[in-house]
């Protein structure tokens, strides 16, 4: 599809309510091998393992941070665990913050963070059902495997993220360490609220007025901003949510996208440049501490065609 065959089909703002499916979404761009057949996940999980562990080099247990946007994304938040006293996430969409509740209550009954498991057991539809049900359901029976890919259940498995973070990158070859790390995740990831960039106040929960030692957004705001005078203005307000000066803002976005699928509809993106993201970051008030793209070897047309990751200290 091309940008102006899907300009009038294309979903935005609104629609993320009515139609956004966080299953879908993850089934199609973070399932299992996706860390080995795409080249943005291993760029992302190293550049945030890196800002954590060496460029802010926080102290254990020390940092509090927001993740805007995060939807139902578990991955993105596995670098900050050991270093954040506290999580908050934050995204738009009730269904993404419902599918990431889910994920944060599942128990250690479910061994989601362990070896594999039977498909039909990690990948129901019903990620309680287990629990309170014995008999198995007609979804954990299904002779179809592959239609889970895409649409994956609420307490989606994350494990292979969190091994590629732990043993690749954390160089810790300890079998029970990504189980451990899951389990700390869930324990820090304390609050869930509603947001929406485009308003004067974007977190929509009291207390959070310039609360947190990092705010770190990702795929959000190209996403959810209309022009790039939109998107220069959410980053201000993401400076606002922060401390004060020393505080932290990191961003990865993709670059010269238009449009992205999730299921069967297709959602509008903002093209962006790295130009204009290090320009949002400088009028923000921030720092330029490190900035890096990449360019992505699947060429769709209208899709992402590179990312960025960015980094900015609030002057």
């Amino acid at each position: 599809m091309t940008a102006s065959e899907g300009k009038a089909t294309l979903c935005s703002g609104e629609d993320y309510i009515r139609h956004f499916d966080p299953n879908a979404f993850i089934g199609e761009y973070y399932f299992d091998e996706a860390i080995d057949e795409s080249d943005l996940h291993p760029f992302v999980l190293s550049k945030l393992h890196d800002f954590y562990a060496k460029t802010a080099q926080f102290r254990p247990n020390s940092a509090f941070v927001l993740e805007f946007g995060g939807g139902a994304t578990v991955s993105h938040l596995i670098s900050c665990t050991q270093y954040a006293s506290t999580i908050v996430l934050a995204d738009y969409t009730p269904a993404s913050l419902e599918t990431m509740d889910r994920w944060r209550k599942t128990t250690p009954s479910n061994k989601e963070e362990e070896p594999p498991t039977p498909t039909h057991e990690r990948k129901s539809p019903t990620p309680t059902h287990e629990r309170k049900s014995p008999t198995p359901t007609h979804e954990r029976k299904s002779p179809t495997p592959t239609h889970e890919r895409k649409s994956p259940t609420p307490t989606h498995d994350w494990t292979s993220f969190f091994r590629y973070v732990v043993r690749n990158l954390e160089t810790n070859d300890d079998d029970e360490a990504p189980a451990r790390r899951a389990a700390e995740l869930r324990v820090k990831l304390s609050s869930l609220v509603p947001c929406n960039i485009l308003d004067d106040e974007p977190l929509r929960s009291d207390g959070y007025d310039r609360a947190f030692d990092v705010v770190s957004s990702s795929f959000c705001l190209e996403v959810a901003c209309r022009t790039r005078t939109e998107f220069k203005s959410s980053v201000k307000k993401l400076a606002a949510l922060l401390k004060g000066s020393g505080s932290w803002l990191v961003l990865n976005c993709v670059l010269g996208e238009n449009s992205y699928p999730v299921g069967d509809k297709v959602f509008f993106a903002l093209s962006l440049t790295d130009v204009v993201v290090k320009e949002a970051l400088d009028e923000a008030g921030f720092r330029l501490v490190e900035f890096e793209s990449i360019a992505l070897r699947q060429k769709v047309e209208g899709l992402a065609t590179a990312a960025c990751h960015a980094v900015g200290q609030l002057k």
